[in-house]
């Protein structure tokens, strides 16, 4: 049976392709209850497309899940907003963001070489 679940040679989930799985609110709220957990820091992709049942109250779930920063790897999110109003998918959005700008953020910078020569 197909899951959609991606591991990665450590075994973390990295992607998880849920479209047209009959996703409901219930199942993206006990995804953010497991993201608390850390089993979903190492999440790049989330694929929910054409899961009509899917409604604000899960993707509220979600926006919760990246506000706290429990899925701070998440980069790449697809959803159907059918039953999601545009408010929750601008939130959602907004959260998701917020979330690439931290793991941007967090990379080392590269430091400058220094050449020796006296600017004028």
């Amino acid at each position: 049976r197909d899951t959609g679940i991606v591991r990665d040679d450590a075994g973390s989930i990295v992607e998880l392709h849920w479209a047209k799985k009959n996703v409901v609110d219930a199942d993206l709220v006990v995804l953010s209850t497991f993201a608390a957990s850390g089993a979903l820091r190492h999440l790049v992709k989330l694929d929910l497309e054409r899961n009509p049942r899917v409604t604000d109250l899960g993707v509220r779930a979600l926006a919760c899940a990246l506000r706290d920063g429990e899925l701070p790897a998440l980069g790449k999110l697809w959803l159907s907003p059918t039953s999601v109003t545009s408010e929750g998918i601008r939130n959602l959005s907004e959260r998701l963001a917020q979330n690439r700008r931290s793991v941007k953020t967090a990379r080392p910078r590269a430091q400058k070489k220094k050449t020796g020569k006296a600017r004028s």
